[in-house]
């Protein structure tokens, strides 16, 4: 007979530590979208290469709130510039499509752009778990049909590089 006090299978002593639980990281700069400085805590995404948009990815904070920022450029003037924003729009409410919270162009034959977006998410890569990732994956697929059929926008810049693991909770 099995004592009560006597456990059969033992469980793991450490937690996993979820990585968008941790204490607030210390400002690496600063950046300034229409009116408003958000502090820059981390890089999440950098684009490399000689030829594309020059796109960086920030985490950001403003007043403790988090963001993230998407600092990039588009060939052409606002009206080419608006075209992901528009979009961006047209997918508002969809579950899984980062909020637009603002924005902010200025330029002419290339215009910069910076987008300021919600939830805060981590990129694919940071996926904790194959589990995770396959759910993350599964998740982008529902996401695009989603937004085909409801929205009828079709995304064309899908790429492991844009695609992001929104956290429960």
């Amino acid at each position: 007979m099995q004592d009560d006090n006597e456990f059969p299978v033992e469980l793991p002593i450490e937690v996993p530590e979820d990585p968008l639980r941790t204490s607030p990281p210390e400002p690496i700069g600063k950046i300034r979208i229409n009116n408003h400085y958000y502090d820059m805590l981390e890089i999440i995404f950098l684009s490399q290469g000689l030829v594309g948009h020059g796109s960086i990815c920030y985490l950001a904070r403003k007043d403790k709130e988090e963001f993230v920022i998407k600092d990039h450029w588009v060939l052409g003037g606002e009206k080419e510039a608006m075209n992901e924003i528009n979009m961006m729009k047209k997918m508002s409410g969809v579950c899984g499509v980062p909020t637009l919270i603002k924005h902010c162009l200025k330029g002419t034959s290339w215009t910069h752009v910076h987008l300021v977006l919600k939830p805060c998410t981590r990129p694919l890569h940071k996926f904790c778990s194959k589990l995770e990732l396959l759910s993350s994956i599964c998740n982008i697929i529902k996401i695009q049909k989603e937004v085909v059929e409801e929205c009828k926008v079709l995304y064309h810049d899908c790429s492991l590089n844009n695609a992001i693991i929104e956290d429960d909770g």
